[in-house]
């Protein structure tokens, strides 16, 4: 439930849901954005049992398509990893930096292909499908939606080192002993 609050608030701050959705409450907590995934749930709740036949097979068949979509989604994490930070690796000498978002992305294929090959039984052969339109639907909506702030920079989804790494403590005992 804590990541779709997060996911919730995102999407709001960003100007991709309605911007009450991202109010907080006193005490800091998401308000309306808690509403929501409360009355998701109760929904839920009242539905599935109709549905499924029991609560594990149900955990089973949310549990395959959440670990369908974070495999894709762990994959584009780690190919934007290497697209945002290959040039300047390779321009510092550091290709070695490049080894972990390769080996990621190689890691979230395989267990993915791995996940839809050979064709699982059914009803599991439907849920690589499901986890697809899902996205894509999701994709549709953010690409469709329009923004308030387009003009957003991207600056601020960039995450800048604030201590220092390993790397410089060495670059700057280099540098004192070249002095």
């Amino acid at each position: 439930m804590g990541f779709l609050l997060a996911l919730l608030l995102a999407l709001a701050r960003d100007g991709f849901l309605p911007r009450p959705v991202a109010s907080i409450n006193s005490f800091g907590s998401p308000k309306l954005a808690t509403h929501i995934v409360m009355a998701l749930n109760m929904g839920l709740v009242v539905i599935l049992p109709f549905v499924v036949a029991s609560a594990s097979d149900l955990y089973g068949y949310l549990g395959t398509i959440a670990t369908l979509t974070v495999l894709v989604a762990y994959g584009m994490m780690n190919l934007a990893t290497l697209t945002h930070f290959a040039r300047q690796d390779l321009q510092t000498g550091k290709p070695y930096r490049l080894v972990p978002p390769i080996i990621g992305l190689l890691l979230s294929a395989y267990v993915l292909f791995a996940n839809v090959y050979p064709v699982p039984a059914a009803p599991f052969n439907m849920f690589p499908y499901l986890a697809a339109a899902y996205m894509l639907i999701g994709g549709a909506i953010m690409f469709l939606s329009t923004r308030k702030d387009s003009s957003r920079a991207m600056d601020a989804y960039v995450f800048h080192r604030v201590t220092p790494t390993i790397d410089d403590a060495t670059q700057e005992v280099e540098g004192r002993s070249q002095a």
